[in-house]
């Protein structure tokens, strides 16, 4: 039997460049608001700020952060069971 290589790094988030994908959507949604306002130089020296400040808040929590974090805030659905991240006590 022939041994089969397995990539290293399977479950880690896509990549751009050095980025991880969810830096890249923070960035490119500054830059979206630029070109929407027309103020792209503030905006994407805005974008970069606030990715600065993420990328090192993120160093520092679990993989996936961004998405649980539009969970808790109620901006997306977990699954079809738990549709709403806002609500913090079920009564039965």
């Amino acid at each position: 039997m022939k041994p089969v290589e397995m990539p290293k790094y399977i479950d880690a988030p896509f990549q751009v460049l050095f980025w991880e994908i969810d830096e890249v959507a923070i960035f490119f949604s500054c830059m979206a608001l630029g070109i929407i306002f027309e103020m792209l130089f503030p905006l994407m020296l805005c974008g970069l700020v606030v990715l600065y400040i993420f990328s090192r808040y993120k160093h520092n929590q679990m993989d996936g952060i961004l998405l649980h974090l539009f969970y808790w805030h109620g901006l997306m659905k977990l699954n079809n069971t738990h549709d709403v991240g806002v609500i913090r006590e079920y009564n039965t």
